[in-house]
């Protein structure tokens, strides 16, 4: 029956229960699933063309050409209609692969529950979910409006100034020239039309922001709920495993090594790769910022990272970062949204892990005096078990999903977001620095290794 429950409990639209809405979103086959979400930026790209926004080469004052249209700006248009689809789909697997690691728990007694309790661990986790739902889903709603706001607040400024004075006295200079703003585009200072192109009113190029950020809007609200809902699983499972109802019997013979935990550590990496994707994303979107609004490319620029490479000394000077191309958008990317996602879904890992660490050194403890008093009373096949046992205890990981891979996921998910503040990590990393950081690793590996945690 608990498995039947959990069947139920950690299916796609489960983890959405308490948010009908998004719930609905994921019914369905996958094809179907892709279809409904890539539809929106399917129809924000048709959009483009018709409004005339799709194709605008420029060049720069600087001498780079690049077509700064919305389909040719990456950031607006693969995301959208394959990158944000496949994420969701990818969701929803994590969502049956939980399911099925959970069950494996109960079934092979790993979780087993020690005390007598009106409810059930699937109960309890339900409950949970049920009851958050509705407060989570209208707290990022209501968080990705106010980043939205953030966003384009030099655009909306922009309109209004144009609106109020008119574009032929361009009393306002955008620092971004893009497709977001080419009614304006007799008035851009930094770049010039390489062929003649009409542009659309101040209306028309208005109305297709709404579009196009109402979208980016719609795309950002269901990633960080999703993962925020899926924080939850995680952190009430935490939760339970560090309770009184609750513990971890562990399988010693499990070949990785992990307890028995495998298959859950395994759906946990996915949802780190989910993280490290929007991560890599803000990375991209940092870089194609510079490169847009410095008139480079973006290989240019990553050039002058490389030719400062060895100047260490250089490596924090403001000006090689250019903070300045940041806006507050990107700054609330980095900032408010990616550091609180990142910490969110490593705090119940720790916790885990933690566990982990403290259950070892309970057993060990545990197992140390009964093989002792197998010895006083003569019985060496007993003593010999119990010796086995601690010594394959030992041997297993404190991470559930592998000490190297955990080492190795903070380690790519720290450099992506500081060299978002600091792009030259990015080629140091890809010269070699990352050696160093494999080091530091090992180092991390060694602590968790032969760390002795004291029992509770």
């Amino acid at each position: 029956m608990a498995a039947i429950a959990f069947t139920i409990l950690l299916n796609a639209l489960a983890i959405m229960k308490g948010i009908p809405l998004m719930g609905r979103v994921l019914i369905g086959p996958e094809w179907k699933v892709f279809a409904k979400i890539a539809s929106l930026g399917v129809v924000v790209a048709i959009l483009s063309v018709v409004t005339g926004l799709w194709n605008i080469p420029v060049q720069y004052s600087t001498g780079f050409t690049q077509n700064v249209g919305y389909l040719f700006r990456n950031n607006w248009t693969w995301p959208y209609i394959i990158v944000w689809p496949v994420t969701l789909i990818l969701f929803r697997r994590l969502s049956d692969s939980l399911r099925s690691s959970v069950v494996d728990l109960e079934t092979m007694k790993i979780l087993v529950q020690t005390k007598k309790s009106k409810q059930s661990f699937t109960e309890i986790l339900e409950a949970k979910l049920a009851k958050t739902g509705a407060t989570l889903f209208y707290s990022v709603v209501i968080g990705t409006s106010l980043f939205v706001v953030l966003d384009t607040l030099e655009i909306t400024q922009g309109y209004y100034f144009y609106y109020r004075d008119g574009i032929d006295l361009c009393t306002y200079s955008f620092t971004e020239e893009d497709w977001s703003v080419f009614f304006a585009e007799g008035c851009w200072q930094r770049t010039n039309l390489m062929k003649p192109l009409e542009t659309p009113s101040l209306w028309l190029n208005g109305a297709f922001n709404i579009a196009a950020y109402s979208m980016q809007t719609v795309m950002v609200i269901t990633f960080t709920v999703l993962v925020l809902r899926l924080a939850q699983f995680f952190i009430a499972l935490a939760d339970a495993l560090q309770g009184s109802n609750f513990t971890l019997d562990p399988w010693l013979d499990d070949p990785d090594q992990r307890l028995g935990l495998g298959r859950l550590g395994r759906a946990y990496n996915l949802f780190l790769t989910l993280i490290i994707i929007f991560e890599t994303y803000v990375a991209g979107h940092r870089l194609q910022q510079i490169a847009l609004r410095e008139g480079i490319s973006v290989l240019d620029y990553l050039r002058q990272l490389l030719a400062l490479s060895s100047q260490p000394a250089d490596w924090f000077d403001p000006e090689l970062h250019m903070f300045g191309t940041a806006d507050v958008g990107t700054i609330s990317l980095i900032i408010v949204v990616v550091v609180p996602l990142t910490l969110i879904c490593w705090f119940p890992l720790l916790k885990m892990r933690s566990y982990i660490t403290t259950r070892k050194a309970e057993l060990t403890k545990e197992w140390a005096m009964k093989r002792h008093q197998a010895e006083l009373k003569g019985d060496s096949e007993t003593a010999k078990r119990f010796e086995r046992q601690t010594k394959q205890l030992d041997k297993a990981n404190v991470w559930p999903n592998g000490d190297a891979t955990a080492q190795r996921f903070i380690l790519a998910m720290g450099l992506l977001w500081v060299g978002s503040i600091f792009p030259v990590l990015f080629v140091s990393a890809a010269l070699g620095a990352f050696g160093l950081l494999e080091v530091i690793r090992f180092g991390a590996w060694v602590w968790d290794r032969y760390h002795k945690a004291e029992p509770a």
